[in-house]
């Protein structure tokens, strides 16, 4: 009972730490996640005795058109300065897997700039929003940690995606939005940091069924490996799929991967779901060596991490 009260404390100390902009770590076993003020922006350490991190910082989504052209007013610029609301809690999965998620919801509508209008050069509105002061869009990215056992989580009518015990995992979600276009796409991009506010400088691989691997120094001997999937659903347990395009670059100080995310016309929602990402230490490949944290497409954060409602 006491531990269940210290972590109710914990968790109404971290979602009202977030909605102040303040940082708060959370520490379960050896890994530690390091939230950084409001928006979906994220340090996991995979080993607290070190000082090596993986940060994914969300930092804006937007319309594009066939040519790759963003749509004018169709776009939230920034996430961090876009005042969204988080959540955060506990919850126990149906084979009693105990957990912890953080949850950021965003109201696009609500962002400097936004509108449900559609620019008169961008074609037939697909799926029409009322007015540009009238649109539902919702934004919400999800972040689940602190798995006390080996789990998995829905991704397609009867499919799944594995987490190991200590492991983290993001969703994206989005439904309604208002695309101007049966061809446009929604474009979201992730800043990948290493220590220091370096750049990471991933090794880019596609796996046999598509997917694409990202192979992320981090320093200590530890490689980070997140998985991203070529394709999406229409809900979590959905069978309509869907393409997502998957790139990355380093130019700089900036290494970014962009989601190429689908419109789901005739349907209005998108669920998206980054597979797991691995941190194993850098020793041959040995048994003894080796040691994993599970990281699964942030947001529902997030990442899990987005749940876009027009």
């Amino acid at each position: 009972m006491a531990d269940r009260i210290w972590m109710l404390m914990a968790l109404v100390s971290l979602a009202s730490i977030i909605t102040a902009a303040e940082n708060v770590n959370y520490t379960f076993g050896q890994t530690m996640v390091r939230f950084l003020g409001k928006s979906p922006n994220f340090q996991i350490y995979p080993n607290t005795s070190l000082s090596s991190y993986l940060q994914l910082r969300f930092s804006k989504f937007e319309e594009r058109d066939s040519s790759d052209k963003k749509v004018q007013g169709h776009s939230v610029e920034s996430l961090a300065s876009a005042d969204p609301t988080w959540t955060a809690g506990n919850t126990t999965t149906s084979d009693g897997t105990n957990l912890t998620y953080v949850r950021m919801t965003l109201k696009p509508a609500d962002s400097q700039g936004f509108s449900a209008d559609c620019p008169t050069n961008s074609g037939r509105r697909m799926l029409a929003a009322p007015s540009s002061t009238t649109t539902n869009a919702t934004v919400t990215v999800t972040l689940y940690f602190g798995l006390d056992q080996n789990t998995s989580f829905p991704f397609g009518q009867n499919k799944t995606v594995n987490v190991s015990k200590g492991g983290l995992k993001f969703n994206v979600e989005y439904s309604d939005w208002p695309f101007c276009n049966a061809n446009n796409i929604l474009s979201m991009e992730i800043d990948l940091l290493i220590k220091g506010d370096a750049a990471a400088q991933p090794a880019v691989s596609t796996a046999s069924d598509g997917t694409q691997v990202l192979s992320v120094p981090i320093g200590d001997n530890m490689t980070s490996n997140i998985y991203f999937a070529n394709y999406a659903y229409e809900a979590q347990n959905g069978t309509h799929n869907m393409t997502v395009g998957v790139n990355a670059t380093t130019s700089g100080t900036t290494s970014t991967v962009t989601l190429r995310l689908p419109n789901p016309t005739p349907n209005t929602t998108v669920y998206y779901d980054p597979t797991v990402t691995s941190t194993e230490s850098g020793q041959g490949g040995s048994a003894a060596g080796l040691r994993r944290t599970y990281l699964s497409a942030l947001l529902t954060a997030l990442l899990s991490a987005v749940y876009l409602l027009a």
